[in-house]
């Protein structure tokens, strides 16, 4: 069963007149936003296919940032896992035959779930909560599948 729950906040500021009220907008948004700062930059991917490798969190800087849990055999456990980007792209692969709960929450930007045409059963076992925050930019959860069926997401 698929359970999203979000605290997505959104900024809009706005500008008065004068000569710099084009730059205020900026200005604005980088002194009030909250962002947490996490190391990296240009292009990342982590991957995980077992318990022993799966870490408890994914952090990234800027840029591009890839988490591969495509192939994650959870041996019916419950498993916890926060994923974080500070501004850039953020892509997590997850299995199409896990339970997920997804909480998301950012700054500026959109996150988004792409999961096909889907039925959900929660039968208590494989299950992976995601805590995913964006700080500016997108973010995508795609559950994938293996099996190649038209209107599903492919695993990488």
């Amino acid at each position: 069963m698929t359970r999203i729950s979000s605290h997505f906040t959104p900024i809009s500021p706005t500008a008065r007149c004068g000569s710099t009220a084009q730059l205020l907008p900026i200005a604005w948004a980088v002194a009030v936003i909250d962002l947490t700062w996490w190391d990296g930059i240009g292009e990342e991917r982590a991957h995980a296919s077992t318990l022993e490798e799966l870490d408890d969190e994914y952090r990234y800087g800027i840029g591009e940032f890839i988490v591969d849990l495509s192939d994650l055999d959870l041996d019916g456990q419950q498993r916890s896992v926060a994923v974080g980007l500070t501004i850039g792209e953020a892509i997590i692969y997850v299995p199409d035959t896990l339970d997920l709960s997804i909480n998301v929450g950012g700054r500026m930007g959109e996150i988004r779930i792409e999961d096909g045409p889907r039925q959900y059963v929660d039968d208590g076992a494989d299950s992976l909560d995601i805590d995913f925050d964006l700080g500016i930019g997108s973010g995508i959860v795609k559950v994938c599948t293996n099996v190649d069926t038209e209107g599903y997401v492919p695993c990488p």
